[in-house]
């Protein structure tokens, strides 16, 4: 197998031969001369996915590693803001990355690490229906607050799916987060699946609303990013493709991942193994 350099969405895609010495060099050289943010290692294509400002160096590299001397294709522009539909396994809570403004999360598809959210992009999904900027009883469920019967029930099944502490074990959150959270989203069921109770809650949310009062943040104040309610489903979105990896721009739809015995898909980080952990339940 010969060295190859190929076009990849706007950046190029270069492959070598494995060699268990010149591969480990390459792979070090590629991190001492390019910026982290121009070069992308790809683990199920055994690709590196290198930006176009950073492509000359990745060849000079090539040809000092492997001795070849490779021809770099001109790009044909792709264009941006396309359509993509995929299985999200797992979503990361946003942090302050390198190489990025604001905060970023990356998701895990088919593998890899290879879909990126702005903390914005994730906030204006699902905080789209209006008051769910605030901590109610309707955005622990994730619905809105003109849900149906049908639709809490619905919300009430998902989230205890997702949220349930004997399926998620989230170590980045901690156990006493899920389980503080299981028991808002149980209280939220029981309250808004009883009409009664539910007038009364929503005539005390019109009270609050009304004084101004501050209600407690239930869900994020021990942090200081935003946690997003799902952290896995089937997903279609708009975006681009920079480095191997897709920039989402905007959140089109978000639903369960759902395998042919009816379970759905619960995802979370385990520390201790350094790797996603997933339950059908």
């Amino acid at each position: 197998m010969k060295c190859t350099i190929t076009q990849s969405g706007n950046d190029y895609a270069v492959k070598t031969p494995w060699h268990p010495k010149k591969s480990k060099l390459f792979s070090a050289m590629l991190r001492r001369y390019i910026l982290r943010e121009n070069a992308n290692w790809v683990p199920s294509e055994k690709t590196w996915i290198i930006k176009a400002e950073s492509i000359e160096t990745a060849v000079e590299q090539v040809e000092a590693v492997f001795g070849e001397k490779l021809k770099i294709p001109e790009l044909k522009p792709v264009e941006t803001g396309q359509k993509y539909s995929f299985q999200l396994d797992y979503l990361g809570i946003p942090k302050e990355r390198p190489g990025e403004t604001g905060k970023t999360s990356l998701g895990l598809s088919k593998g890899d690490w290879r879909v990126v959210f702005s903390e914005a992009i994730l906030q204006a999904w699902f905080e789209k229906e209006p008051g769910s900027k605030e901590e109610t009883l309707f955005s622990a469920l994730l619905v809105s607050e003109t849900a149906t019967e049908q639709e809490i029930k619905s919300g009430y099944r998902k989230m205890s799916r997702q949220w349930h502490p004997d399926f998620n074990r989230d170590n980045e959150l901690g156990q006493d987060y899920f389980t503080e959270r299981f028991r808002k989203i149980n209280e939220a069921y029981l309250i808004l699946s009883d009409p009664l109770k539910r007038k009364k809650y929503q005539a005390g949310l019109y009270l609050e609303r009304s004084s101004n009062q501050e209600k407690p943040d239930y869900f994020n104040r021990k942090f200081d990013y935003f946690i997003p309610p799902l952290r896995c489903g089937n997903l279609t979105v708009t975006g681009s493709i920079t480095v191997g990896r897709l920039r989402v721009s905007e959140i089109f739809e978000w639903s369960d991942c759902v395998n042919g015995q009816g379970q759905v898909m619960v995802s979370s980080w385990d520390k201790a193994t350094q790797a996603v952990r997933i339950e059908w339940v």
